[in-house]
């Protein structure tokens, strides 16, 4: 089989039902979001997956401060 070490720098992937319920957004609304480019997102064959760490530095740089 050999060494799957290198499959631990990968970022895991997550599909838009779990952005949008930890968001709080509909599927709908991420797939949109993603597909006019306001989302980082990666696109494999008709799937849309997002990783997790760039949305969340999205939403970091989306933050409006108090």
């Amino acid at each position: 089989m050999g060494n799957n070490s290198h499959v631990s720098c990968l970022p895991k992937l997550v599909g838009a039902a779990i952005v949008a319920d930890s968001i709080g957004w509909s599927r709908k609304h991420v797939y949109e979001m993603a597909q006019k480019g306001q989302l980082p997102h990666y696109r494999f064959q008709g799937s849309v997956r997002f990783d997790p760490k760039e949305i969340a530095e999205w939403l970091e740089s989306h933050k409006i401060a108090a």
